[in-house]
């Protein structure tokens, strides 16, 4: 049994609609994985070092999840190395050429 967020009673769990109060529970749960998916997706593509821990976490329990924070913190990973030689390479005090 999982309860409605709209009432608070129990409904089954198959259910895509609460019985008591009318209120569509498909389209409530799946915007707000999507939103919150889409805030870790993008926390970890700024910051690639909590990808690699989320990735540590969720590999186990939930593997689709892991794979995709993985992905999101390896191509963070990359724009954040390309940046930085750029960077390197680009800036008036670069040691490269001198």
């Amino acid at each position: 049994m999982k309860l409605c967020s709209n009432c608070n009673k129990s409904v089954r769990e198959e259910a895509m609609i609460c019985s008591y109060c009318k209120k569509n529970l498909l389209t409530d749960n799946n915007n707000n994985n999507d939103i919150s998916d889409m805030r870790l997706n993008i926390l970890v593509l700024l910051l690639p070092a909590i990808g690699l821990i989320l990735y540590l976490i969720f590999r186990d329990d939930q593997p689709e999840k892991a794979a995709e924070v993985g992905c999101f913190a390896l191509i963070g990973f990359i724009i954040e190395v390309v940046i930085g030689l750029f960077v390197l390479l680009f800036s008036n005090d670069s040691l490269v050429f001198n």
